[in-house]
């Protein structure tokens, strides 16, 4: 695959994740954290299956390296996402929505020891432009406000976001380690079986059936564009660096930011316009850059 064709799927999840998250933020709110969780991972389970089926002679010729690999990218995804959802619940915790930058460094950080990824200088300045404008887009009003940096939810938000990093890069890894669709697949039919368990025993199976049949649309909405979202992710850093793939796919926030502007009818701030266009200039630049 070419550079272009890496940043296209890049951008496949910026648009997945975007939409995505606008209606998960709905689904959680309706169905809570364990059947969206839930409903997510078997929704990627099912599609995914016939194009792991293809190729079931590569999967079961798995080294127990890649089996170990691939394990911990479905524990990495699992804890980055119950730690997320419960950094929320701790405190008002404003801050999480703000630490998408922090995501991108751990992810680099790790990508530039582990893979020996480097970045021209010019490349460089545009992420930092692009991180720079989804910052400035994902902050409002109170998080300039002292204590809302230092409530008693701070460092949880600070664990989501090394946790969020830690998966992209294990997805990252496991992707180059087995093959993105292999990957994927993995850690959604694990994540599945985790969710299944905690509904079984906690008696929660018959009122999740009952939510699934009044909100169809909706979960499988949330289900489809998250798994097409980190399918794209995956297939684009078979091409092009994690932090540069991670860095365009974060747009995601700008535009989940003008779906509630223009959905929901929230006001965004001149601040958060300036982020607006600093992350899109910065994304052609990264893009034109690359390609």
């Amino acid at each position: 695959m070419s550079n272009s064709l890496g940043i296209i799927f890049a951008l496949v999840a910026l648009t997945c994740w975007g939409f995505g998250d606008f209606l998960l933020q709905r689904a959680v709110r309706k169905l809570g954290n364990w059947e969206s969780l839930f409903i997510g991972s078997s929704v990627g389970s099912v599609i995914l299956f016939p194009f792991v089926l293809k190729d079931f002679n590569y999967f079961t010729h798995l080294s127990v390296e890649e089996v170990t690999i691939l394990a911990l990218v479905a524990l990495t995804f699992f804890s980055s996402s119950f730690i997320s959802a419960e950094s929320y619940k701790v405190g008002k915790l404003a801050v999480v929505e703000s630490v998408g930058a922090i995501e991108i460094l751990v992810a680099g950080v790790l990508s530039y020891f582990i893979f020996g990824e480097k970045l021209s200088l010019v490349s460089a300045i545009f992420v930092l432009l692009l991180i720079s404008g989804i910052l400035l887009v994902a902050l409002k009003p109170h998080h300039f406000r002292r204590e809302a940096w230092i409530e008693r939810g701070a460092f949880l938000a600070l664990a989501s976001a090394v946790m969020l990093g830690l998966a992209d890069f294990m997805i990252s890894f496991g992707a180059r380690a087995t093959s993105p669709v292999i990957t994927v697949w993995s850690f959604n039919i694990i994540i599945a079986l985790i969710a299944f368990l905690y509904l079984k025993m906690n008696g929660q199976l018959r009122n999740f059936l009952k939510d699934i049949s009044l909100h169809k649309g909706l979960m499988t909405g949330v289900g489809l564009l998250g798994n097409i979202a980190w399918l794209s992710f995956a297939f684009s850093i078979q091409v092009i660096p994690v932090v540069i793939a991670l860095a365009l796919s974060e747009g995601y926030i700008v535009l989940a930011t003008s779906l509630g502007l223009f959905v929901n009818r929230e006001k965004l701030q001149s601040y958060q316009l300036l982020g607006v266009l600093l992350a899109v200039l910065g994304a052609i630049a990264l893009s034109v850059s690359i390609s």
